[in-house]
């Protein structure tokens, strides 16, 4: 299996040819590591100042979601393991399918294929899921509908999310607080990723909630009032958990 989204990351499947040949397991602190006889295990931050020194004929890579930043992703070692090794067979393996926004489950495969979903970039991906997270437009390359069929030679043991909302109507008090801020917010702020994040902020803490782009997670129903924001952010995370399920409800066939 190319692409793993594992609890335990030490008990990764990985066949026979791995570990018969010449091996580097790339990973990262915090991760745990499978037993992988005969091959050479590097740390992230220490392989990519002296990749070039390497020639496996494998590589496991653990620990993908935060090795794979975007603000990092124009260093050269990035290039090196997504384009310029595609002959290289190799494993992406971690906990998740994506952490923060969801066009970032691109790296596992184009890590793993040399490319998905006919991109080569990342930047090409990311921009695509802004337009639609933006509503600028109605369809996305990773939404849970696009991603189908494009997930062979995935394996999960991770459960599926349901997380559900339960709306309650705001008091007058609640609007008229949320109205202020959001006056001050578009006063404050030009670009709608800040004018989000403000009010937001300001709607957990005068609430005393906890809600945001990953409340998904959390697997259960969240009490919450029935303001626009706050209906956008439901939206977003219905769109997250969606593409977070159809990950792990991939297709069986091996690659």
């Amino acid at each position: 299996m190319k692409v793993q989204f594992l609890r335990d990351t030490s008990q990764a499947i990985i066949p026979a040819p791995i570990y018969e040949g010449n091996t580097l397991v790339i990973y990262r602190d915090g991760y745990k590591l499978p037993i992988i006889p005969n091959a050479q295990f590097i740390e992230f931050e220490k392989y990519k100042s002296s990749y070039i020194n390497y020639h496996p004929d494998f590589i496991v890579m653990i620990g993908t979601n935060r090795i794979f930043i975007p603000s990092i992703r124009c260093e050269l070692v990035f290039e090196y393991l997504q384009t310029m090794t595609s002959q290289i067979e190799k494993i992406s393996i971690d906990t998740s399918p994506f952490i923060g926004e969801p066009w970032r489950l691109w790296y596992h495969y184009s890590l793993a294929y040399g490319t998905w979903l006919d991109y080569n970039y990342s930047y090409i991906v990311e921009t695509d899921w802004q337009h639609w997270f933006y509503r600028d437009s109605e369809k996305s390359v990773i939404s849970s509908e696009s991603i189908k069929g494009n997930l062979l030679g995935t394996y999960s043991d991770l459960e599926l999310l349901n997380t559900t909302y339960k709306i309650y109507e705001p008091d007058k008090m609640i609007l008229q607080y949320y109205n202020e801020i959001k006056e001050i917010a578009f006063e404050k702020y030009s670009t709608p990723k800040q004018l989000i994040q403000f009010m937001l902020k300001q709607i957990n803490t005068h609430l005393n909630i906890d809600f945001g782009f990953d409340t998904y997670l959390k697997n259960k129903e969240i009490l919450l009032p029935d303001l626009p924001i706050v209906n956008f952010l439901i939206e977003e995370n219905n769109r997250r958990m969606n593409i977070y399920n159809t990950a792990l409800n991939y297709e069986t066939k091996d690659i």
